[in-house]
């Protein structure tokens, strides 16, 4: 039996009947070059956890404008944040990629204890050591002896696995794009209140980072998981954001999440 269908956001088609459409607002190409097909994205965020009553990995996914991408991709927001537990990501992602195959790329966001403005980007993630416990009181490390939780499939993969995305390249070009692009987006919002636009451009630093460490938690856990899917082709991201939820919080890290999808397309079709 094939595994039931996962319903997803879709809001840049009209091919499926659960989906939402925005209108474009930019043009689907540059004048005078050739078009080109729209990438396929998958965004996902995390739910409450531990003291994180409200993920704000969850709040940045959810409220991206994703308007300006119109034609140049066609971006998935899984609608719901994922539960910060080890069976729901082994039961939701095989569900999701058997209903929508053809990702180009996955986003993951979750939460870490880092500073106002700093984001990192993980480079890879491990198959083993999940010690510490979901909000059901369970360890993945248990679920690895599980063999109805399907490890069967997970013994054969590496035990670390890196994804094929350069995020070192992708890191210095957000860092240096970002800023800039918080600037543009609050300069152009008439309905801001001031005292805001003034917080979010007086931060000093917009940081975009790497890091080989995941934590061995669920942020880790899920990486791993979409990047063993892909085998060959990774191009699996995992984005920690900090913790703050203030609004220009959740506003700073909008405009990370968008500079990586900008520059995603522009290397993808480089």
């Amino acid at each position: 039996m094939a595994p039931p269908t996962v319903p997803l956001v879709q809001l840049h088609s009209s091919s499926e009947s659960e989906v939402q459409v925005r209108p474009s607002v930019v043009p689907t190409s540059p004048p005078g070059t050739k078009p080109q097909d729209p990438i396929r994205i998958l965004l996902t965020g995390y739910g409450p956890f531990q003291t994180h009553t409200v993920n704000p990995s969850f709040e940045i996914v959810s409220g991206l404008d994703l308007s300006p991408f119109i034609g140049q991709a066609e971006i998935f927001v899984y609608p719901e944040p994922v539960r910060v537990a080890y069976r729901t990501v082994r039961s939701l992602l095989p569900r999701i990629f058997a209903s929508h195959p053809n990702f180009d790329y996955v986003i993951h966001l979750g939460v870490a204890k880092l500073s106002t403005g700093f984001f990192k980007l993980e480079q890879g993630a491990h198959r083993d050591g999940y010690e510490k416990v979901d909000v059901d009181g369970i360890r993945g490390c248990d679920l690895e002896k599980s063999v109805e939780e399907g490890w069967e499939d997970w013994k054969e993969q590496q035990t670390h696995i890196a994804t094929s995305i350069d995020v070192e390249e992708l890191a210095r070009e957000v860092t240096k794009k970002v800023k800039v692009l918080i600037t543009l987006i609050y300069k152009t919002d008439r309905e801001l209140d001031a005292l805001l636009t003034i917080l979010i451009l007086a931060h000093p630093a917009v940081n975009v980072d790497t890091s080989n460490d995941a934590g061995r938690y669920l942020c880790e856990y899920i990486f791993y998981s979409s990047l063993a899917h892909f085998n060959a082709h990774r191009r699996v991201l995992f984005l920690h954001v900090p913790a703050g939820l203030e609004e220009e919080d959740i506003a700073q890290g909008r405009a990370v999440l968008a500079e990586i999808i900008w520059t995603i397309i522009r290397l993808h079709h480089a």
